[in-house]
Order: structure tokens, then sequence, then C-alpha cells
């Protein structure tokens, strides 16, 4: 066993994580928003790459037991 098959969850938070500060560096900096403003952002948009991410794993993983 390998690191991503014994620790998905923690694989997947970290891929979402860096989508969401990429967000935050390349659309919210320079809008100049309060700092409750940018984390409501940040945070919608970390809660949105985790499920998009998360779905389009578990759903490829039959897939890729098959093959």
């Amino acid at each position: 066993m390998n690191f991503f098959e014994t620790h998905t969850g923690l694989v997947i938070a970290v891929i979402a994580l860096v989508f969401a500060i990429l967000f935050h560096i390349v659309i919210m900096r320079p809008q100049k928003r309060s700092a409750f403003v940018s984390f409501c952002w940040d945070l919608l948009v970390f809660l949105i790459c985790l499920a998009g991410i998360s779905i389009i794993y578990y759903s490829a993983l039959p897939l890729m037991a098959s093959s």
C-alpha cells in the first residue's frame, strides 16, 4: 500500500486546499474585501473543491478497480 491508498481523504483535502489558496491569491486579493468576506469565500471554494474532487475520485474508483 502506498501513501495515497492509505490517506486518500487527506490527499483530496490537500488538493482542495491548494485550489482554495490559488483562488484567494488570484481572485480575492485584488478585490480588497474584508477579512470575513474573504474567509467565507475561501471556505466556500474549499468545500466546493473538496466535494468535486471527492465525487470525481469515488465515482472513478470502480473503474480503476476493474482494470
